[in-house]
């Protein structure tokens, strides 16, 4: 079985991962079709670049962020999404897919047959591996054909039930999509295939879409009146400078509170330093080592910070604690895509208070000797 590969070196002022893009040095310079492959794990960016398909990169150990789609937007027009077929990598392109496309990306999801990594697809098929592969990027289909598809597969359409289940979640997707003549397509491919009448599926879609400009109505209301409580924080004044970042961070500690087990999961992909706002971050790092070292003969409670907050500081932990109580361990990776994205380094202050220690293997990699073979990289600078 094959080693995990992705680089998961903590961040350091002139380190973000969030950001850098694998082998995207070389990979803006080798466009085909103003497309970019997008790989799970440098070793399957490694083998394609080495077979000759240039154009492909990889995330660096972290989910797909919003920054790194836009930096992939500035060179290319289309994403070809080659995760690994298991779960884990179908789940991970599923959440690629609204990210790419948020960034103005055409998205493409490409299939590995048998179940294989890029990588261990282009070594199977040695000489051949190249054009195999060039093959499956040419039959890849797009990111709705693949979501539904996807939902297709969960159904089963011998009965009537399974059906409409299926059309009911496959009009939920594309009353998602801006385009109102893609969304039309698609309409049709489904009524052909359901054999139902185009204008009740319209019809239906005209509902869905209805409640979700309802629904982005209330959240930007939501917004402005967070925006408008941040202005007024006493107690943690960070807040109206990084709304978004700092509600994500409360949830976040909110869901820790609720789901003790995520811990050591969060601790590896969302160290304290990741936080933007001093007081998130104080809370944050106290309840990680809480539940981690398990300085607490239960699971940790809000009076179990009496001895280090203030009375103040203690009415916001109850209140970030409560207004979130439905939260769920499912809700997390939102709110780690947000802080991971959004909470880099932005001020002289951080930097120099950041740890300075620099990312395994930095000592050999350079901005002049980049060399994928040893496992070098360059991040965009902006």
């Amino acid at each position: 079985m094959k080693s995990r590969s992705s680089i998961n070196t903590s961040d350091t002022p002139v380190y973000h991962k969030s950001s850098g893009l694998f082998a995207m040095n070389f990979a803006k310079n080798a466009l085909e079709n103003d497309r970019i492959i997008l790989a799970e794990g440098y070793m399957d960016v490694i083998s394609l670049h080495k077979a000759g398909i240039e154009n492909a990169i990889a995330s660096l150990g972290t989910a797909l962020t919003a920054e790194q789609a836009r930096i992939i937007a500035r060179y290319a027009k289309e994403v070809v999404i080659c995760y690994d077929s298991d779960e884990a990598g179908q789940k991970a392109a599923q959440r690629a897919i609204p990210i790419l496309r948020g960034a103005g990306l055409l998205v493409r999801v490409m299939a590995v047959p048998g179940n294989k990594d890029p990588d261990e697809f282009i070594n199977a098929c040695g000489d051949e591996g190249a054009a195999r592969f060039r093959r499956l990027i040419e039959q890849s289909g797009n990111d709705v054909e693949y979501r539904l598809a996807k939902l297709k597969s969960g159904y089963d359409l011998s009965n009537e039930s399974g059906r409409i289940q299926y059309l009911m979640a496959a009009v939920e997707l594309l009353a998602g999509l801006e385009n109102a003549i893609e969304r039309d397509v698609y309409v049709s491919r489904l009524s052909q295939e359901l054999n139902v009448d185009k204008n009740a599926i319209l019809q239906q879609m005209s509902v869905s879409v209805r409640k979700k400009a309802r629904a982005a109505q209330r959240q930007q209301q939501r917004d402005m009146t967070e925006q408008l409580s941040a202005r007024r924080d006493t107690v943690n004044p960070e807040k109206r400078r990084y709304v978004r970042v700092a509600n994500a961070e409360e949830r976040l500690i909110a869901c820790l509170f609720h789901n003790n087990d995520l811990a050591q999961s969060l601790n590896r992909r969302v160290p304290p330093e990741k936080f933007v706002t001093a007081f998130n971050r104080r809370l944050y790092q106290s309840l990680l080592g809480k539940i981690i070292n398990e300085e607490t003969v239960t699971s940790p409670q809000i009076t179990d910070f009496s001895a280090e907050c203030t009375p103040d500081e203690m009415g916001r932990l109850a209140k970030i604690v409560q207004e979130n109580a439905g939260i769920t361990a499912k809700d997390a990776e939102e709110y780690v895509q947000i802080i991971l994205s959004e909470g880099a380094l932005t001020d002289t202050d951080k930097v120099r208070g950041a740890n300075p220690r620099r990312p395994a293997g930095a000592a050999r990699c350079t901005a002049q000797t980049e060399k994928i073979g040893t496992l070098c990289f360059k991040t965009e600078l902006r």
